[in-house]
């Protein structure tokens, strides 16, 4: 279960295979003051992301897990042919819980925390640097799409830096009435940057363009009722067979809303015509990227795997207990998926 820490290596499909079942270490507190402080919930895992050893050029297999907690990170190498995970040193900030991850084709490892970002490294490759928060705000979200990372800040900001071997640039940054519930980037049809997102405030969701010449970042709202039932938790994107890019936003009742993302960063106006509705169950919708955009696993009251079969979405039930979190793990010739 979670609250053990237990692990599972799965392979695609609905007929989920597992693979490995493996209990984590090394998630006690040494420190007493921090767990008094942060109590239990501290040493249960919150997020998992899976990344390669050296560049990832050099094999498509992951190679190993950073699992966060509240106030930690910890690197496992996983071996899934001998069903083994053994806790090791790497060049991250373990003192932090790590709310993204990401790995440049450098093999350098942008770890995104509370407090700012750290170019961690990979093997025997050196640390770039790290960017801060102000004193007076702290990261609430943080999302990437390649070599970008989208930042949601406590004090309603979102800012988009590029992010090289060497350093961080911002790219474009705004603020707004409220603070940021989920959201997502990714690349439009033509290329440019573009973001689903949600805010606390339950009426306003839509899609972000980003201007690097103005370092400005323009909201695109969705006016639909959608708004009115619930709080949107997660949203993601997938892709069509015929290459449309559709946002999905999870709610906390269950819901899912489908909509046809704007062909172009110049778009002003949504095609409310591609929007629908999709049922899960009762519970809050978490929604997880997998298999590069093409399939996607959903969470409500059971998990879900959807995908287009045709120009038809499909949503199907996995055979897998509750999860909190996942990831993609490839290994051997399989895509296959991480969750705790």
């Amino acid at each position: 279960s979670a609250n053990q820490g237990a692990i599972k290596v799965v392979s695609n499909g609905i007929d989920a295979v597992t693979v490995m079942n493996a209990e984590l270490s090394g998630l006690e507190h040494d420190d007493e003051e921090d767990f008094i402080k942060h109590g239990r919930s501290s040493v249960i895992p919150s997020s998992i992301f899976a990344f390669r050893a050296g560049r990832p050029q050099e094999s498509l297999n992951h190679s190993h897990l950073a699992i966060s907690s509240l106030g930690h990170t910890t690197i496992y190498a996983v071996d899934p042919i001998e069903g083994s995970l053994e806790e090791v040193s790497w060049g991250l900030n373990s003192t932090s819980e790590t709310l993204n991850l990401l790995q440049l084709e450098s093999g350098h490892l942008p770890q995104v925390t509370s407090t700012g970002i750290y170019l961690g490294f990979s093997g025997n490759i050196s640390c770039g640097g790290m960017w801060n928060c102000k004193p007076n705000e702290r990261v609430i979200l943080s999302v990437n799409c390649e070599n970008y990372i989208l930042l949601a800040m406590s004090d309603c900001w979102v800012r988009l830096f590029h992010v090289t071997p060497s350093g961080f640039s911002v790219v474009a940054s705004a603020k707004f009435s409220a603070e940021v519930s989920c959201m997502n980037i990714f690349k439009s049809e033509d290329g440019s940057l573009i973001a689903s997102i949600s805010f606390w405030d339950m009426n306003t969701f839509g899609f972000l363009t980003f201007d690097s010449k103005t370092k400005t970042i323009k909201l695109l709202p969705i006016e639909h009722s959608f708004v009115n039932s619930a709080v949107i938790r997660s949203t993601q994107m997938l892709k069509s067979p015929s290459g449309e890019l559709f946002s999905l936003f999870g709610s906390g009742n269950g819901q899912v809303l489908i909509c046809k993302v704007p062909k172009s960063s110049e778009t002003s106006q949504i095609d409310m015509d591609s929007i629908s509705l999709l049922r899960l169950g009762s519970a809050p919708v978490q929604i997880f990227s997998f298999d590069d955009t093409l399939h996607l696993i959903a969470q409500s009251d059971r998990p879900y795997h959807i995908s287009w079969n045709k120009e038809k979405l499909l949503c199907s039930v996995i055979n897998i207990p509750a999860f909190d979190s996942l990831t993609q793990f490839n290994f051997g010739d399989q895509a296959g998926f991480v969750t705790i």
